[in-house]
């Protein structure tokens, strides 16, 4: 039954963010500007609430990615990806510089 659920849940999320794709890629600009009064706050909201899960221990562990028996770090690929579509895409967009795209793969 979990698995049921989560699959559901996943494909509800996959289909509002294909939705928010289309809408800013296709809707006319007041379309867009209701949009942006209630989507942007609704995903800044919802990746507050994602980093505020992937926190940091005293030791600067993520709490969720970094196993209380390691005691290493893990890289926590949450605040990674945050900060590449956050910070990292929208500076090198702003300065023309490369686009890094997945699995490590570049493009001018």
């Amino acid at each position: 039954m979990d698995e049921v659920l989560n699959s559901e849940l996943q494909t509800a999320v996959h289909r509002r963010l294909d939705y928010l794709d289309d809408m800013a890629k296709n809707a006319d600009d007041p379309s867009k500007s209701k949009l942006a009064d209630t989507a942007i706050p609704q995903l800044t909201e919802g990746f507050r609430d994602l980093l505020a899960a992937h926190d940091t221990d005293e030791l600067g562990r993520c709490l969720s990615c970094s196993p209380r028996r390691f005691f290493g770090r893990v890289e926590c690929k949450v605040w990674r990806s945050a900060h590449q579509h956050l910070i990292t895409d929208a500076d090198e967009r702003a300065t023309g510089g490369r686009h890094r795209l997945r699995h490590g793969q570049t493009t001018s």
